[in-house]
């Protein structure tokens, strides 16, 4: 059955994992494990006469190899059975014998890592996950449960399993996970409990940890049949009252635990083996050889040659250190120094390029795409088309054609043409230019792109709410708005910027934060980078980073963390930062109707603003009255 792994890429080429399960006889140990690998893996106990059936059985251990296929993925899986665990009176051999094996088997890869020469072909044998099965008792751990877990948790990573959980009601097998769970957590035993990072993981893995850890113990079943149900054959277990399916969330908890094993938390279970457990173990393990060696009898003069041949040896390791370092630091200041000196010579070829193409606009600070202040320039050439042209340049608008000519009266200026000396021409062309404007900005959006169309605020906030618009912040969307935009307002209809510029922004956060895996994986983050967008685009088009970090803050987002709000002034304040020093209005303001006060208020003006504040309150009380 195909297995969905989201987390940290736990899917890699040829894994090598190893599973082992303990459990009393009659748990359902082996049915599982057969069950779990789809094949038959564990023989089945067979017991030829009735003498033997009381016969105390002992302990083994017998690893089993299986190559299993998962999605076109090979997993190298070991599975570690222990036959005749729990059958004894004293369980204490038994306790030790499984503790053995699995530092037994750090010893031999720690063996392995003190050679000189390393065997290429050794095989990692460390368990990676333990699966402790529980008998479906309905009353809480036995003594047994609990030292068994206390002793194997320092060595591997322990996850409780109920086996046979169909011989309890739903409302027992609640009961007794709740019991079990308290019991863990009373005797501080350290299991496996699918532990997950607030600030590392995406909102998804956080909540499926969370969801897995409140199935703990995981309640499953076993079957190596399948049943015909409805004409499909699923694996089940037929009784008189009805049939379990092992597959059925609502049965087992079987699929959720495959999943993990296998799946999503695969690289977990093999990274704590590797970088917390094995390590804790590698450490007592030298600790230990340290204080025997130095219990052991040794004579001075041996014990002074051996400190010296020790410095020295350590002497020689931290020259070889320094030496590796300081080629190393080298060698990283050479490449900076070869990417310093391309970055400024493509900086110096785009500079020469922007001063060949833009002419009178030489001092603008070059940008990536259409942002508001290249909006704004073309926004204004192509409203000033309408009236008439510019000899000097066509490219240029009136304000730039006649950039001598203080204020508005450009009747002097013989770089600027109109259309017409007529009235009843310049009408025309007028009409005729704003006509062709709206319907071209008209076609475009209604047969490239439906979404670029009206303001776009209230979809954002409903994209941001939870909702999945496929296509609404994508590439066609803001290439059609930035193009059809300035032709709009161009044209002379009732429209602003201000809401589109917020749609714009919000598509261009999305999409570059779609080119990392952190985000396009995490439908959390990516909110949170449309939420910084829109603090953005508000801010460009009104020219306060405050303004737009209040806006993202009432209108958008729902949710709205300390660390959401930073970026998103962040984002407002470089993106007005930004606008300041392209300057696109040539004025020094941020936006167009930008006001300055210059002159102070007076106290008089006090009596004006407290009747103004009577009226704001006292109207609103009296009309909910």
């Amino acid at each position: 059955m195909p297995i969905a792994g989201r987390r940290r890429g736990s899917k890699i080429k040829g894994i090598q994992f190893t599973l082992m399960v303990v459990g009393m006889s009659g748990t359902g140990r082996t049915t599982f494990v057969n069950t779990l690998c789809e094949q038959e893996v564990l023989p089945h106990k067979v017991i030829s006469s009735p003498e033997l059936a009381n016969m105390e059985e002992v302990v083994s251990i017998k690893p089993v190899n299986v190559e299993l296929e998962e999605d076109g993925v090979r997993i190298s899986l070991t599975v570690v059975d222990t036959p005749g665990f729990g059958n004894g009176i004293d369980n204490e051999h038994t306790f030790q014998e499984i503790v053995e094996y699995l530092e037994r088997q750090y010893d031999d890869i720690l063996a392995e890592q003190s050679r000189i020469k390393r065997n290429p072909r050794f095989r990692d044998s460390r368990v990676h996950a333990v699966l402790y099965f529980i008998s479906p008792t309905g009353h809480a751990l036995k003594e047994m449960d609990i030292e068994l877990m206390r002793r194997l948790s320092p060595r591997a990573n322990v996850i409780p399993i109920i086996g046979r959980s169909d011989s309890l009601t739903p409302r027992e097998l609640k009961a007794f996970k709740k019991r079990i769970m308290e019991d863990i957590e009373y005797y501080d035993i350290p299991i496996y409990n699918f532990p997950y990072d607030v600030e590392e993981d995406d909102e998804e893995t956080i909540q499926e940890n969370m969801e897995l850890r409140a199935l703990l113990p995981l309640a499953v079943i076993g079957s190596e049949e399948d049943v015909d149900i409805d004409g499909e054959r699923i694996r089940a277990r037929v009784y008189p009252w009805g049939i379990v399916e092992v597959d059925n969330p609502d049965h087992s908890d079987f699929v959720r635990l495959r999943s993990a094993i296998f799946g999503s938390h695969l690289n977990d279970l093999k990274s704590l083996t590797e970088d917390v457990l094995y390590e804790t173990y590698r450490t007592e393990k030298l600790s230990r050889n340290v204080i025997d060696n130095r219990q052991s009898q040794v004579l001075p003069e041996d014990l002074a040659n051996q400190s010296f041949l020790l410095k020295e040896e350590q002497l020689r390791r931290e020259e070889e250190k320094l030496r590796e370092t300081e080629l190393r630091v080298q060698r990283e200041i050479n490449e900076k120094k070869q990417q310093l000196l391309a970055k400024e010579e493509t900086l110096r070829k785009l500079d020469a390029v922007n001063k060949v193409c833009f002419g009178p606009y030489e001092h603008m600070h070059p940008a990536e795409g259409l942002d508001d202040d290249e909006l704004e320039q073309i926004r204004e050439w192509l409203s000033d088309i309408k009236f008439g042209y510019c000899s000097d340049g066509w490219w240029l608008n009136q304000q730039f054609c006649c950039w001598e000519i203080e204020g508005e009266e450009v009747d002097g200026c013989d770089s600027w043409h109109p259309w017409s000396n007529v009235m009843m021409g310049r009408w025309l062309v007028f009409v005729l230019f704003a006509t062709l404007f709206s319907f071209i900005a008209a076609h475009l959006v209604k047969s490239m792109a439906k979404y670029a169309a009206g303001s776009g605020i209230s979809e954002i906030k409903c994209i941001l709410a939870g909702f999945v618009m496929q296509g609404y912040l994508g590439f066609a969307t803001v290439i059609i708005k930035s193009i059809t935009l300035p032709l709009v307002i161009a044209s002379g209809l009732s429209v602003g910027k201000e809401g589109p510029s917020v749609h714009v922004a919000c598509c261009i956060g999305s999409l570059v934060a779609g080119l990392f895996k952190k985000f396009s994986r995490s439908q959390g983050k990516m909110r949170e980078i449309i939420t910084a967008a829109s603090a953005a685009g508000v801010a460009v088009a009104f020219g306060s980073p405050i303004g737009g970090v209040l806006f993202s803050i009432e209108e958008m987002s729902h949710v709205f963390s300390i660390k959401t709000m930073w970026r998103s002034f962040l984002c407002a304040l470089v993106a007005t930062v930004t606008l300041s020093a392209m300057n696109p209005f040539r004025t020094g303001k941020l936006v167009l109707f930008q006001i300055t006060y210059d002159r102070d208020w007076h106290f008089f003006e006090i009596m004006f603003y407290v009747i103004l504040g009577i009226f704001g309150v006292a109207l609103p009380i009296d009309s909910c009255v």
